[in-house]
């Protein structure tokens, strides 16, 4: 299905309670896609349907969590259609500051720059991959935020109060959407730093998941954590080696991707209790999770990462490890979604309901794109026309002087994938080096603006 008219599949279950609504809907999506990170009066084709948009997400019978339900169930559709054993979902969160706008109507304080505090709010994501890294949707997402005139200091605790059972209640979310797929499947949830805390660690112990977590504090471990029998880090530097395994790691300063070799060790069952938190605390009635825990380490980096699933052999540890690897897909999506469609810059003169309602729009674009980006990258036998319209491949041969064969063969679709980075100013030839996100933004809004243009001569000699 082409990107251009991807919304009329992905849509086609909405319900607004309004069937002019559900059109627009479609409409809006279907624009917002083929021009990406531009603004709602350039994406739609008048003045009066960019107005008709502005009163579309002001619209009290539209809200993000009707507009994300029918991109939710493709998304599962997409699973269970999937061929693999192994579904991985994916959780983290990211923030829209909109400080710089003059209407912050319902924002709220999401930090401080020096006195000033910043405005906004905070979108947590659950994404779907399967086990061969093809995204396959947005399973969940929420917004959240703080209320205006918080001390930021009350605000940090607060807020991390609110992310912390938001982790939680995804986690029940994901649970209760995925019961029927886990006949079949293995679901493995995959979290970050953000979510090593107690609570959700019980949860996850007493769920169907698996899951693989990224340690942020050096724990205790033992029956209780005023023992302080063992640290974390000493009880894995007495394990032995089990072996190593090649990571490709992108260095934080460079940015440039380089091999390096990690060395494994791995322990089973390790009690990890609660932290004491003084005198009735509910926590304190918690007892101590059994909890797997798998280090990597190259000397430069190093993961201790909490899993439930097994790490008996070198095998074992060697998927969890690469399991894990597999959460940079979240932060590369949300790259898709602040880089490409420039999710934090835009902004609707209203109510903060109708800004989550474009952002969720957006968001569901940005998915296609992600998932566009992605397969064209790791190639296969996919072809352009499964992404594009005949048209915008069209335009695109004409403008690079690529005419179709004779037989008019479309190209597959990673060539027209480095086609759309051409476009987008993409020189190295000998494709080293992947474009990145932002050449491919630029060639999909400069992809749009050659096909109005083949369009119109069409139109003309016809």
């Amino acid at each position: 299905m082409s990107v251009t008219s991807f919304f009329d599949d992905e849509f086609s279950n909405i319900d607004l309670n309004d069937t002019r609504l559900n059109s627009r809907a479609i409409n809006i999506g279907n624009s917002l896609i083929q021009y990406p990170g531009s603004c709602i009066q350039k994406v739609m084709p008048s003045k009066n349907q960019a107005r008709c948009a502005y009163d579309f997400f002001s619209n009290p019978k539209v809200d993000w969590i009707s507009l994300i339900e029918p991109h939710k169930q493709k998304t599962k559709k997409r699973i269970v259609e999937s061929g693999d054993d192994f579904i991985y979902v994916i959780q983290d969160s990211t923030f829209y500051n909109y400080t710089d706008h003059k209407a912050k109507i319902d924002l709220g304080v999401i930090g401080k720059q020096g006195s000033f505090s910043q405005f906004g709010f905070l979108q947590h994501t659950a994404i779907c991959v399967n086990s061969n890294d093809l995204p396959l949707g947005i399973l969940e997402i929420d917004f959240m935020g703080y209320d205006d005139g918080e001390e930021y200091t009350s605000h940090r605790k607060g807020f991390e109060k609110i992310a912390s059972s938001r982790w939680r209640r995804f986690l029940s979310s994901n649970i209760e959407q995925l019961k029927d797929v886990r006949i079949n499947k293995e679901i493995i949830l995959l979290c970050d730093r953000e979510a090593d805390f107690f609570e959700f660690h019980n949860d996850l112990n007493s769920s169907v998941f698996k899951f693989v977590i990224r340690c942020k504090y050096d724990r205790y471990t033992g029956k209780s954590a005023r023992a302080r029998l063992n640290r974390m880090s000493k009880l894995m530097e007495s394990q032995a080696e089990l072996g190593t395994m090649a990571l490709k790691i992108t260095d934080t300063n460079t940015h440039e991707e380089y091999e390096s070799i990690f060395h494994l060790r791995a322990i089973s069952e390790v009690l990890i209790p609660p932290v004491h938190r003084g005198a009735g605390h509910p926590q304190n009635k918690l007892v101590p999770v059994k909890m797997n825990v798998v280090e990597a380490n190259d000397g430069k980096n190093k993961w201790v990462l909490l899993t439930n699933l097994p790490v008996n052999t070198l095998q074992d540890v060697i998927f969890v490890v690469e399991s894990y690897k597999k959460r940079w897909h979240i932060e590369s999506f949300h790259k898709v979604l602040k880089t490409a469609y420039n999710a934090d810059k835009v902004y609707l003169h209203s109510s903060r309901s109708a800004i989550q309602n474009l952002l969720t729009i957006i968001n569901i674009a940005a998915s296609k794109t992600y998932s566009f980006i992605h397969q064209a990258r790791i190639g296969g036998e996919l072809l352009s026309n499964q992404f594009f319209s005949l048209e915008e491949i069209e335009a695109v041969s004409i403008f690079l002087s690529r005419r179709f064969t004779e037989n008019r063969e479309v190209p597959n679709l990673q060539d027209f994938y480095y086609q759309i980075a051409e476009l987008g100013g993409y020189k190295n030839k000998t494709n080293k080096h992947p474009p990145g996100i932002l050449t491919i933004y630029r060639g999909m809004q400069k992809l749009q603006n050659i096909t109005d243009m083949y369009k119109a001569m069409v139109s003309i000699k016809t």
